[in-house]
């Protein structure tokens, strides 16, 4: 008997949905195949850490012993797209931060810039990512400062 392979779209809230299957149905309160999850079975899952590789390689980079990237932040209910903040700084107060949109829609992990802080570097924080009316909307902080970044999902050829 031949096994069928499935692939988990997405575990986001403990949901599994897995594309294929005749009987497919989503746990807790989702709707079946007729309803959201058929929106999510076509949904891409982001490789994490090919998008965070982009983020690093991309940078800003000044000094690799205090540059981080941070792990992405995903809207509720997405797996295919994502916030991911880059910090660099040389350890004595210089740096910047940039914050960059990856995504998955198809055609392999791809990233793109939203905002770069320039040369100040104050507590930058990502406060929260969500899709507001198709577009995705993250609050952001830094030096002092707050500020909304926003990325039209068609933009990205996402739904």
């Amino acid at each position: 008997m031949k096994s069928k392979m499935y692939t988990i779209i997405s575990t986001v809230n403990n949901y599994k949905f897995m594309p294929g299957d005749k009987n497919f149905e989503t746990q807790g309160n989702r709707n079946t195949k007729d309803g959201v999850a058929k929106d999510v079975e076509r949904m891409k899952v982001l490789n994490q850490e090919e998008a965070m590789e982009l983020v690093t390689e991309a940078g800003p980079n000044i000094n690799s012993h205090y540059d981080i990237t941070h792990e992405p932040w995903f809207p509720e209910g997405r797996t295919d797209v994502a916030i991911i903040q880059r910090d660099a700084e040389d350890g004595s107060g210089y740096g910047r931060t940039k914050w960059y949109v990856a995504y998955d829609n198809g055609k392999g992990v791809r990233i793109e810039q939203l905002s770069d802080t320039g040369e100040i570097h104050d507590n930058c924080h990502t406060w929260s990512v969500e899709v507001i009316n198709g577009v995705l909307t993250a609050k952001v902080g830094y030096g002092g400062n707050e500020g909304i970044l926003e990325r039209d999902l068609s933009h990205l050829g996402l739904k």
